[in-house]
């Protein structure tokens, strides 16, 4: 026994076979396509863990820099107070001289009288 194919429409078998011939090339096109696509996926994914590391390296390194800058902003608040205290000190050093200066203005005055 041996079977016969019957292919039924207005198709030729040597069509079909070039419609397969020309489908098995699509398919291996988009096989090579879906090989590229996931080795870009891969590549992609290896690039973007670095990233991360090299992110994480930054945040690490940015800790002891924001601490030493809170360090500063502590020291030029400090530098603030002690400038105004400077000046009350002069302030009062000042004011004490010249608080003598008018006692012995006024001892000089009762003297002369």
């Amino acid at each position: 026994m041996h079977a016969s194919i019957h292919i039924s429409g207005s198709k030729s078998l040597p069509s079909i076979k070039l419609e397969l011939d020309m489908l098995g090339k699509k398919i291996e096109v988009k096989e090579a396509e879906n090989i590229y696509l996931n080795e870009s996926i891969e590549r992609m994914d290896k690039e973007l863990q670095q990233i991360k590391e090299v992110l994480s390296e930054c945040e690490k390194e940015k800790q002891p820099i924001h601490n030493q800058l809170r360090v500063c902003q502590v020291g030029q608040s400090l530098f603030g107070i002690l400038t105004q205290f400077h000046q009350i000190e002069v302030f009062r050093f000042s004011y004490s001289f010249f608080v003598k200066f008018l006692l012995k203005i006024a001892k000089n005055v009762n003297d002369d009288s």
